[in-house]
């Protein structure tokens, strides 16, 4: 079936999305970037929709999670009856609202979280998250829950810990298909997440 290949043909060419780096930033490790330049934390928030002219930020602390090691591959058949998939892009986000928010004295912070280590569908729209792996190639709604842990420097004020989850997802349209016309069902996405953008503010 054309469709069918051509779907499989852009599964291959995404692959997995690779954990998102801010290139701009030095990182004094593999894991952990601190900003602590004003107009550098400006710029970050910003992008990642977090900017409040409010608040007083003394320092943005990106950690990344790396991606989970993916062995197997795409199925090179697709027989999921007449529903079919159609790739519709890769995106990384942020979640506007805080996981965590703590208030501290002065002195500093221990930041202690839960994250998912491999991918997962947000949304099956009723259908079996097999179709989505075949086209993957990897394991869907089957990964670890894992712990990050981080210490903070020093701080000799009272301070706000506010930390949102960085994500990478991966959308598709789903579709059944007739004879004449493809039926559109929905959109859905598979997710992975990549990090905290943790903000400390004064």
């Amino acid at each position: 079936m054309l469709k069918m290949k051509k779907l499989l043909s852009m599964a291959l060419s995404i692959g997995m999305i690779t954990s998102m780096s801010i290139s701009v930033f030095a990182s004094s490790t593999d894991e952990v970037i601190i900003i602590t330049e004003e107009t550098e934390i400006s710029e970050i928030l910003k992008e990642k929709g977090l900017y409040d002219e409010n608040e007083e930020v003394l320092a943005v602390i990106e950690i990344d999670i790396p991606a989970p090691e993916v062995t197997s591959t795409a199925s090179p058949y697709l027989t999921f009856k007449d529903i079919y998939v159609e790739a519709d892009g890769t995106y990384s986000s942020t979640e506007y609202s805080a996981k965590y928010t703590q208030n501290y004295p002065a002195g500093s912070f221990d930041f202690e979280q839960s994250f998912n280590s491999g991918w997962t569908l947000n949304a099956n729209l009723g259908l079996n998250v097999e179709v989505f792996e075949a086209v993957l190639g990897y394991e869907l709604n089957g990964s670890t829950t894992d712990t990050f842990t981080y210490h903070s420097e020093y701080y000799s004020y009272p301070f706000t810990v506010k930390a949102h989850v960085n994500y990478d997802r991966e959308y598709y349209k789903v579709y059944d298909e007739d004879l004449i016309y493809d039926d559109y069902i929905g959109r859905t996405f598979v997710e992975r997440e990549t990090g905290y953008t943790i903000k400390v503010v004064k």
